[in-house]
Formats: C-alpha cells, sequence, structure tokens
C-alpha cells in the first residue's frame, strides 16, 4: 500500500506499508514473510521501520528473522524467548539515505529447528519519507 501527502512548499511525504497476519507454525528453514515492494521513489530521508508480534512455545530456543533491501546482502536479528507462554513484541526502525529508485524489502522468518511451534500474530513494515 502506498500515500502520499503534499502540501505546498514542503517535500512531498510518502508512506508505504505492508501488513500480514496468523502466519501459523512456521518451519525450520527459511520461508517468505512478506515483500514490500514500491515501483518508485525519490531522493530523499526515509524511515524504515518494522513491528511483528510472535510466539514460540518453547524456551531457549531461538527465532531468526531477516530482511534485504533490493536482492541485497540478508540483514538477520536473532531472538531468544525466555519462557514459552511469551508472546514476544519486536519494534526496529532506522533513518536511511535513499538514493531514489525501486524499494523491493524482503522478509523471511524460521525458527531454530524442528522442536516447539513459532506463530507470527501479525507483522507490519514500513517505509515512510521523512525529508
Amino acid at each position: 500500500m502506498s500515500k502520499t501527502i503534499h502540501k505546498v512548499g514542503q517535500t512531498p511525504a510518502t508512506y508505504d506499508y505492508v501488513k500480514v497476519k496468523d502466519v501459523l507454525d512456521v518451519p525450520e528453514t527459511y520461508i517468505h514473510l512478506a515483500t514490500l515492494d514500491i515501483p518508485y521513489r525519490e531522493v530523499g530521508t526515509y524511515e524504515f521501520k518494522i513491528a511483528m508480534l510472535r510466539k514460540l512455545n518453547l524456551a531457549n530456543k531461538s527465532i531468526f528473522f531477516r530482511y534485504r533491501f533490493n536482492g541485497g546482502i540478508w540483514q538477520e536479528i536473532i531472538s531468544e524467548p525466555k519462557d514459552r507462554t511469551d508472546k514476544v513484541p519486536a519494534d526496529y526502525f532506522y533513518p536511511l539515505e535513499w538514493d531514489g529508485g525501486v524499494v523491493v524489502v524482503d522478509f523471511e522468518i524460521r525458527k531454530e529447528d524442528t522442536n516447539g511451534t513459532l506463530d507470527v500474530f501479525f507483522f507490519d513494515a514500513v517505509f515512510e519519507r521523512k525529508g
């Protein structure tokens, strides 16, 4: 989804996002979680944001999440729930200078091994122009 807001005398703001719900019983091999596919964005300052709520019903086993921009190098985030009943939120964001062009961000997730059940209750990703 995309939205463009323009006020006279200001750089047009854009707000692109993808939302996913109820990805259940994630396996131990990476699976596609979502793709944020934006046809073109101008040169500028953007903020990249991720929010997710997930649960792994085993303590001390890892959840592996990764993303990449435009087919580049995967950036991996590994987390380990402390308690098997925890629903674990994840929020991640940072500013970046975009050189202009197509934006395709791929997201994948997996659990450490075949034990336990990993469920993703929701996942959101946002690419927002700030300046």
